[in-house]
């Protein structure tokens, strides 16, 4: 998977069911769970059930 570029990860995910995808801007800034990011970035929530790949 590291031969993937992470933009294509990316889309990949953002396709995906039960992930939600949040655009920042450039100059605008977002928090979620007590992180504070700062554009132009895409955060992806991933809201299926958790499952451990331990």
């Amino acid at each position: 998977m590291k031969a993937i570029p992470t933009d294509v990860l990316s889309k990949e995910l953002m396709e995906r069911e039960g992930v939600i995808s949040i655009t920042v801007k450039e100059f605008e800034k977002i928090e979620v769970a007590g992180v504070v990011v700062a554009g132009p970035a895409v955060i992806l929530i991933n809201q299926i059930k958790y499952i451990s790949l331990k």
